[in-house]
């Protein structure tokens, strides 16, 4: 799970957890009402930065965490997002990370992946690299990259 951070909207400013789709169908509606983004637009939304799901995503957030749906949407639509907001989902990236080097020698010698069925050789330090631009990360939590 990502974090938001919040700077410079008084009585919200602090930490939080992101909330990400699938929402509650009311959250889709005053979503849909308050944005005009639907579900099916998320994944567009996303992969333009549209500051209108940086919101609907800090709107959700904040209100699962207690605080009062219409202030919430006052205080964000009176906001820069870009200043304001920060998604961060680093410890999202350090979950998904393959095995430290000195952990893959206690395994050592092909091994076979069961997702694809391919054989590679776990000592060969071979990995992904995880995400590192916050656009790409926002877009991966909500669902918009493969």
């Amino acid at each position: 799970m990502g974090k938001l951070t919040i700077e410079g909207l008084p009585g919200l400013d602090g930490e939080y957890d992101v909330v990400q789709p699938p929402f509650m169908q009311k959250e889709w509606h005053e979503i849909k009402v308050r944005t005009g983004l639907r579900p099916a637009e998320f994944e567009e939304a996303a992969e333009k930065l549209d500051t209108d799901i940086m919101v609907a995503v800090a709107w959700v957030s904040l209100t699962r965490a207690g605080h009062h749906p219409k202030r919430v949407w006052e205080l964000l639509w009176e906001s820069d997002p870009l200043e304001c907001l920060r998604f961060d989902f680093t410890d999202d990236e350090a979950d998904a990370s393959p095995p430290l080097e000195e952990e893959a020698t206690l395994r050592p010698g092909p091994t076979v992946s069961p997702a694809v069925g391919v054989e590679s050789d776990v000592s060969s330090g071979a990995s992904t690299k995880p995400l590192s631009d916050p656009a790409a990360n926002f877009q991966r939590r909500t669902g918009t990259l493969d």
